[in-house]
């Protein structure tokens, strides 16, 4: 675990240097000056309303198990987000099965496999993004790259997901758990019957569709937000722009960081408005606020959240360790 701590905080140094180096910190400086703050309010609020729909499109993929109320869910979601801006190697993830399985009485495998399954549909839409907005650009083949790799990743992942719920896949990891020692046979195969169990959705047509809705509602509430960065910094951009920014800082988020995505975040956004010929000054200033603004309140929410379900940082920090 230490060795990904520390190959994220020379990745984040990197970046930000990369980011950073031939930007005039006094043209940074003029730009956060002349920023209209009014024009944050509303991009707060689209965090908190784009967490809100989260939580009720993981109360859909956990029904088939149990139905969890919409605000639990929410603030486990918070705490999951929490952790990935504080705690190292992206433990979020793991802390939000982890946290949920302990308040519901849920096993963590089985709320893992609903999370992995969010994960696929964010990735899905996050592709489309992309797609759509480089259809009106001439994109540089790292992007054009990336979006097949995504495309095949996502696609891989889905038809292994597809295959273990039918059973196809379930034969051909019994067989290789048939190897494992005796004693460790067993709990394998519980942890694989509950991550089965997450899977259950996949069975529902109607679930399904509603889930593609949702993430789209998820994806083009935070487009709202990016919108509204733009006229906070002034920035006349097309429409599809917000679009393709989002996908490209997804694409950059993949890299290892230090915590907060330090960084990653940077060197996405200034890459995304770059393909618009947005100065790197300005494309750095808006990083910087947007990042802010997304790590601050979600941190503050999600520490909330854990006082009240008598969670704390180490234990959390303990559980995605074990788990990762």
């Amino acid at each position: 675990m230490r060795y990904k701590l520390w190959l994220g905080v020379v990745v984040s140094l990197v970046l930000l240097w990369v980011a950073f180096r031939s930007v005039d910190l006094e043209e940074i400086g003029r730009s956060l000056r002349q920023v209209r703050t009014v024009w944050l309010l509303p991009v707060v609020a689209t965090i908190f309303v784009r967490f809100w729909l989260t939580a009720v499109r993981w109360q859909l993929l956990l029904t088939p198990a149990k139905r969890v109320t919409v605000h639990r869910l929410f603030g486990v979601t918070m705490i999951g987000f929490m952790a990935n801006n504080v705690l190292p190697a992206r433990m979020g993830e793991f802390v939000r099965a982890y946290a949920l399985g302990r308040s519901e009485s849920l096993p963590v495998a089985l709320s893992f496999a609903t999370i992995v399954l969010e994960r696929v549909f964010d990735g899905f839409t996050l592709l489309l993004f992309l797609i759509g907005g480089l259809l009106f650009l001439r994109p540089s083949p790292w992007l054009v790259w990336s979006a097949a790799a995504s495309f095949c990743l996502y696609l891989g992942v889905l038809g292994a997901l597809v295959s273990l719920r039918g059973g196809r896949g379930l034969a051909l990891i019994a067989s290789g758990l048939a190897w494992l020692p005796a004693r460790f046979r067993a709990p394998a195969g519980r942890l694989l019957d509950s991550f089965r169990l997450g899977l259950d959705v996949l069975g529902d047509g109607r679930a399904l569709a509603v889930t593609v809705v949702l993430s789209l509602a998820i994806w083009v509430i935070n487009v709202v937000g990016v919108q509204a960065m733009f006229v906070a910094f002034s920035l006349d951009l097309p429409p599809h722009a917000a679009f393709l920014l989002l996908a490209v800082i997804a694409v950059a988020l993949v890299l290892p960081s230090a915590p907060g995505y330090v960084g990653t975040f940077q060197i996405g956004t200034v890459a995304g408005l770059g393909l618009y010929e947005v100065p790197e000054a300005t494309a750095l200033s808006l990083s910087i606020v947007y990042h802010a603004i997304n790590y601050v309140p979600i941190t503050l929410v999600g520490l909330a959240y854990l006082g009240s379900m008598n969670l704390t940082l180490g234990e959390l920090r303990a559980a995605g360790e074990k788990a990762s």
